[in-house]
């Protein structure tokens, strides 16, 4: 993801403007097909439906979703005593 991507989120967030498929799946850096089929598998982000078609995404909720998936490159100190 560009820094550039993030530079007009921040006033999104301010606001709670929802995005779109398209939208959101430039945060993620994946295609909107990936991103639809994470919806459908429930391994994306929170989403919010509108009417019958309309599906958006809280920005806050995609900040929830990428922090999650962070990994840990850590070791587990107390696993390897």
């Amino acid at each position: 993801m560009k820094s550039s991507d993030w530079a007009g989120i921040s006033t999104k967030f301010a606001a709670d403007i929802l995005l779109n498929d398209v939208e959101t799946a430039s945060l993620l850096g994946v295609s909107t097909k990936t991103a639809r089929n994470w919806r459908a598998l429930g391994k994306g982000p929170r989403f919010v439906r509108i009417g019958e078609r309309a599906i958006r995404y809280r920005p806050q909720d995609i900040r929830v979703f990428m922090d999650g998936a962070c990994a840990d490159l850590q070791p587990d100190r107390e696993s390897s005593k």
